[in-house]
């Protein structure tokens, strides 16, 4: 069993670019949480209208959903293997079901970490750079016509830069030369910084400009990153992932010494005396505290029975508010049918738990039948509802996983103190729209709580204009729900 302590913090970006011809982002990107560990996808879609998006989000999902449900420990070059595999069936067979697809295909590049390990993959010319020490190491080779050129010695990396047959690739996923290389296990160490890239980036970034960039917070980084490559000229879509190693620590058995225990020095006689002397004077005094004047039998026999009365009123008072506050489960459950709601990952629950130590426990949900661009509803005392695959995948929205950690503690921030829904009209205050902004008082609580489960980057995710900064002031926010209004 692997008892390695490993602390990750993660982020990623995505760009259509500012090349007028391309209409959509053929870019896609993954990253997810498992018993496999850390797994991270990068892959660039080719096929033009022809569907280089399809296969890129084919090739991301695919490889997903197998390795979730075929990983074994120790296994982890045989899952990445077959899972590319699996990837490939998957999209030659949308080819066979729709022709016009027959040109589509895509680059990947795939990190997996496992405890103090870590495993990469790739097809094409998406690449993996490694920040280790100060330098920087590209850790995949292009499968592309250039690399071959500048393996044969017949032109210098320099000059493969701005070679004109630079993106023509050898490989791709979707084609018949699609065998991804694959190398791994390799020892992970604190500090390590990894950083998965479409060529998007590396047309327009030197290396230094990379090692530079990746010193600065995930979220940064690839923020900096994308605004260089469009600055520069953006002709191709544009997408990073940054994996910053916060924390390492490999077991090994018997690596802390054997402390040998401090003898005892116990106090001298007469501090035990001052002591004892110290504690009967303070019982003294309590007793003396204590001692009332005796009261007539029937004086007291009153005040018990008031106290009694008074005791049963409190304690009805406080079963009908009990029963007036208790949610009701048939709202969450017609909630569910509505909105096509089902638990969420284990891995979010878990920071909300975590988040929302010693208060309600509050059940987390993803949904995807949004209404009037809703991004989260409230059911105060029972569940949080957000639309996970439109906050994380639309080009609009992009969030990053703690800006999504920090929208969710929001609504627990916002949850606290409302009654639960009840009476015949709880629909409408459910999906009611909303137009006031987060105030103060409720982004500052949600800081609060997020701090309980990340202290070391809650200021900067709150504060920060480029990370959840930005969306204090977009949120909109009605009773039991949120819409972020983006501008147009």
């Amino acid at each position: 069993m692997d008892t390695s302590t490993v602390r990750l913090r993660a982020a990623y970006q995505t760009d259509i670019g500012k090349n007028p011809s391309r209409v959509k982002n053929e870019d896609y990107q993954g990253s997810f949480e498992g018993e496999f560990g850390h797994l991270y996808l990068v892959c660039d879609g080719m096929g033009g209208q022809q569907g280089g998006d399809i296969a890129a989000r084919i090739c991301v999902e695919s490889i997903r959903n197998f390795i979730e449900t075929h990983y074994m420990p120790g296994e982890e070059q045989d899952v990445i293997s077959r899972s590319v595999d699996f990837a490939q069936e998957k999209i030659l067979e949308a080819v066979s079901n729709d022709p016009d697809l027959a040109d589509m295909g895509t680059t990947l590049v795939l990190l997996l970490i496992q405890g103090a390990n870590y495993w990469y993959a790739h097809t094409g010319d998406s690449r993996l750079y490694l920040s280790r020490g100060g330098s920087l190491n590209q850790l995949t080779k292009d499968h592309s016509e250039v690399q071959g050129l500048v393996d044969s010695g017949i032109i210098s990396r320099e000059q493969a830069v701005s070679h004109p047959q630079r993106n023509v690739i050898t490989k791709a996923i979707g084609s018949s030369n699609y065998a991804p290389e694959i190398s791994g296990p390799h020892a992970l160490k604190q500090d390590d910084v990894f950083l998965l890239c479409t060529d998007g980036l590396t047309d327009y970034v030197k290396d230094r400009e990379l090692l530079q960039q990746m010193s600065e917070e995930p979220m940064v980084a690839c923020y900096n990153l994308v605004e260089m490559a469009n600055t520069r000229g953006g002709a191709d879509n544009v997408t990073v992932v940054v994996v910053q190693v916060q924390q390492c620590t490999p077991f090994s058995l018997g690596s802390e010494p054997v402390r040998t225990p401090r003898k005892r020095k116990f106090p001298p006689i007469g501090i035990w005396l001052v002591v004892l002397a110290f504690l009967a004077a303070v019982v003294w005094y309590a007793q003396s505290l204590n001692k009332n004047p005796r009261q007539p039998r029937e004086k007291v026999k009153t005040e018990k029975v008031a106290k009694a009365k008074d005791k049963k009123k409190s304690k009805k008072q406080k079963e009908d508010v009990a029963a007036a506050n208790k949610p009701r489960a048939d709202i969450e459950e017609t909630t569910d049918q509505k909105l096509t709601a089902s638990a969420a990952s284990d891995a979010y629950q878990q920071m909300l738990d975590k988040a929302t130590t010693g208060g309600t426990k509050l059940r987390l949900k993803f949904f995807t039948n949004s209404q009037d661009k809703q991004m989260v509803y409230i059911l105060p005392g029972q569940a949080i509802y957000i639309n996970f695959s439109e906050l994380q995948s639309r080009d609009s929205y992009n969030m990053s996983k703690d800006q999504i950690e920090a929208l969710i503690v929001l609504a627990a921030a916002s949850a606290k103190g409302k009654a639960p829904l009840g009476g015949d009209d709880w629909e409408e205050k459910l999906f009611a729209p909303g137009t006031a902004s987060i105030d103060a008082k409720t982004y500052e609580a949600a800081r609060a709580l997020y701090k309980l489960y990340d202290d070391v980057n809650a200021d900067a995710l709150f504060n920060s204009n480029s990370r959840f900064g930005k969306y204090q002031q977009l949120i909109k926010a009605g009773t039991y729900n949120f819409a972020i209004d983006l501008p147009k």
